[in-house]
């Protein structure tokens, strides 16, 4: 018979994907959780301009975030027997160790709440509140902010071949110096192609 939550509910699971018999599951679902995303920018500001263009530098992974809380008062237990797991999958394993340095990481995990959300990702940050004890000081009852963080994009961009686009120069640059960028060895035809009549004193902007 299926695990449901306290409340009868299928629960949200945390997964250890190294080893997929590894399974957390939430003793109550997350009433919210967030998902975040981060770019990064840069202005490219030119002497005695008042306001430099903002220029795209790379875009950063998903994070995501969630609270949970875990109980045991019924059973008088201690509560980390259930939370122990989320710690372990923060733990480096050697599952997948190099060869050459025999260095590993962290497991990848994997959220999913009903097989409608799903989020792979590693344990960035994991914070445990124990708030109700037994006599003796057993923890009964704790909650637990986790963050997640993608390791791999969703959808990685194809590899770009050398020289499959032009290079942007920049104020100043030589047609020398942005020919070598896009792979290409004959700067004299780069620039008579272009319409460059100075190929020592490119616009900015310029596809060379």
């Amino acid at each position: 018979m299926e695990s449901l939550t306290r409340g009868g509910l299928k629960p949200a699971t945390i997964t250890n994907m190294d080893d997929t018999s590894k399974v957390v599951k939430c003793m109550f679902n997350p009433f919210e959780f967030s998902i975040s995303k981060t770019n990064t920018w840069g202005e490219n500001a030119g002497s005695g301009q008042d306001q430099g263009r903002v220029r795209f530098q790379k875009g950063g992974p998903r994070s995501l975030t969630l609270n949970l809380v875990f109980d045991t008062s019924d059973k008088g237990t201690d509560v980390q027997s259930l939370t122990r797991p989320l710690w372990d999958m923060m733990k480096v394993t050697q599952t997948d160790a190099s060869a050459e340095t025999n260095l590993s990481d962290p497991p990848d995990v994997e959220f999913d709440w009903g097989g409608k959300i799903k989020f792979r990702a590693i344990i960035k940050q994991l914070t445990e509140q124990f708030t109700f004890f037994k006599e003796d000081g057993t923890p009964l009852r704790s909650k637990i902010t986790i963050a997640l963080q993608e390791r791999e994009p969703e959808d990685p961009p194809p590899a770009q071949q050398p020289g499959a686009a032009g290079a942007d120069a920049t104020a100043g640059e030589a047609v020398t110096s942005a020919d070598n960028v896009a792979g290409s060895e004959g700067w004299r035809d780069t620039a008579a192609a272009a319409g460059i009549a100075n190929p020592l004193n490119v616009a900015t902007g310029t596809i060379v």
